[in-house]
């Protein structure tokens, strides 16, 4: 093997020093004689394997190993190995030029081993760059270009595939403040585009971009999914995955969505104490989970959050904090404000919420997001319902009511029937009748199906409220 006795002849003192002590820290006696031996250009193959004691074959085998801890020492010892060092394609030319030949192109190869592995195409272009420079005068030059113009296209082809995730995340974000059937016809269509780019770019990043765009159309929409795995399936596949490439920069990233989306699987399918595991993970990261928007719907994370916690007779973990969110991102900035509103509701802080309401409602349109403009305001009139401000209650309902009757009243009988329970809420004002309003309410769960599902945040509330006025009336009635 004359291209590792050209390199351990080639060798400068530093490396060899760093290398010979590796190995003897190893134990690595065989390796370490063949590489003495091969520093020494008087020794011949056949005097070293006789000394050494081993077979052709294994001798074959043995040098094969060797060239690649050597590899991996001299990559280990330089700079190529940092992360900043091959942001720079130049810097890495300029490294090329000042070593021999045959020590630079045995590091380019196991930087090619360690970005494949872990599906870097960005740093393998460069890599692919040096080594097509190296072999300029041999018949391998072409077969780098290949590479390097492989790894280009692959490139692009990633960036489009995050593009169509970072849509897709819009349009659910807008679909879950709208429910409008046109954003509904864009999620399948991405859905599709997704699938096309993964059909000709087949590794683990372009299946967890898929997987994360099939995976909330199940957790979080009712499009159909006929022709799709089920969604417990989708997310263990995730879960392989980023278990399988954990030297992947973005890897850490992907996990923690890929946690999230456990929790919202768990909870989703009523498996509490699963789901409360999961909780703790996302919650850790509370501070900067909100810039994963680009990866999943981040902000739902906010509505599930006092859901859960109030399943778990953890309510009082609820508090207001200050996190991390982009300012450009209008969803969640407004999910943000509007679960502000929600924590101090369960804190039994109702100023505070109607006021944060109120400001939601002057700051922003509403007009291409009746859905949120339904929570938000049919959320209002309950509290302003709880603070005996019926007046004010009434010109939401009765504003709402005029809306939904005008184009969208077979949708939303959910919000037409808690209307009619805040009206007996309202009517009685000092009497409330708990049976009618215990019945209206469970008539409103019935009507509340997914595709349409509002003010799930606010059942325990107004269950908790019905039942506190009933008892409330008992006792003045034995009085």
């Amino acid at each position: 093997m004359e291209k590792l006795r050209k390199i351990i002849q080639q060798l400068n003192a530093k490396d060899f020093t760093q290398i010979k002590s590796a190995l003897e820290k190893n134990s690595s006696e065989k390796f370490l004689q063949v590489l003495i031996a091969y520093r020494d250009d008087h020794n011949t193959d056949e005097v070293i394997r006789e000394n050494i004691g081993c077979s052709e074959g294994a001798f074959y085998v043995l040098r094969s190993r060797l060239l690649v801890k050597i590899q991996e020492l001299l990559l280990e010892n330089n700079d190529a190995h940092k992360t900043n060092f091959l942001q720079d394609s130049t810097t890495l030319t300029q490294y090329l030029y000042e070593y021999p030949r045959e020590t630079a192109v045995t590091i380019l190869h196991q930087l090619e081993k360690i970005y494949i592995n872990n599906d870097t195409p960005q740093e393998l272009i460069n890599v692919y760059s040096a080594l097509k420079k190296t072999h300029y005068h041999s018949d391998k030059y072409y077969y780098y270009s290949q590479l390097y113009n492989k790894h280009i296209a692959y490139t692009v082809a990633l960036e489009k595939a995050e593009d169509v995730l970072l849509n897709f995340n819009r349009t659910l974000a807008n679909y879950f403040f709208s429910r409008t059937k046109s954003d509904a016809e864009l999620l399948v269509v991405l859905k599709k585009e997704i699938r096309n780019i993964y059909s000709l770019n087949q590794s683990h990043r372009f299946e967890l971009i898929k997987n994360f765009i099939l995976i909330q159309c199940q957790l979080f929409t009712s499009i159909g999914q006929t022709d799709e795995q089920d969604v417990e399936i989708l997310i263990k596949r995730c879960q392989q995955l980023v278990d399988n490439y954990l030297e992947d920069k973005q890897i850490k990233y992907y996990a923690l969505v890929v946690d999230y989306f456990w929790l919202e699987y768990y909870f989703k399918t009523d498996q509490l104490k699963k789901a409360s595991n999961y909780f703790e993970i996302v919650n850790k990261k509370r501070k900067t989970w909100l810039l994963l928007g680009s990866y999943c719907m981040a902000f739902k994370f906010l509505f599930t959050k006092p859901q859960l916690l109030y399943k778990l007779n953890k309510t009082d973990e609820l508090k207001e904090e200050d996190i991390l969110v982009d300012n450009y991102d209008f969803y969640t900035t407004i999910t943000l404000k509007f679960c502000k509103a929600i924590t101090n509701i369960y804190h039994k802080n109702i100023d505070r919420s109607i006021d944060i309401l109120n400001e939601l409602i002057r700051d922003i349109s509403l007009h291409h997001f009746f859905h949120l403009e339904i929570e938000i305001k049919l959320t209002l009139a309950y509290l302003y319902i709880n603070q005996n401000k019926y007046e004010k209650a009434d010109r939401f309902l009765k504003s709402l009511t005029r809306k939904i009757g005008v184009d969208r009243k077979e949708d939303y009988q959910n919000a037409l029937k808690f209307m009619e329970l805040l009206g007996v809420l309202m009517e009685g004002k000092s009497v409330v009748n708990k049976d009618e309003a215990q019945q209206v309410l469970e008539q409103f769960k019935l009507d509340n199906l997914p595709e349409r599902e509002i003010l799930c945040f606010l059942q325990p509330e107004i269950e908790s409220y019905i039942k506190l006025i009933y008892t409330v009336q008992s006792d003045k009635t034995l009085k």
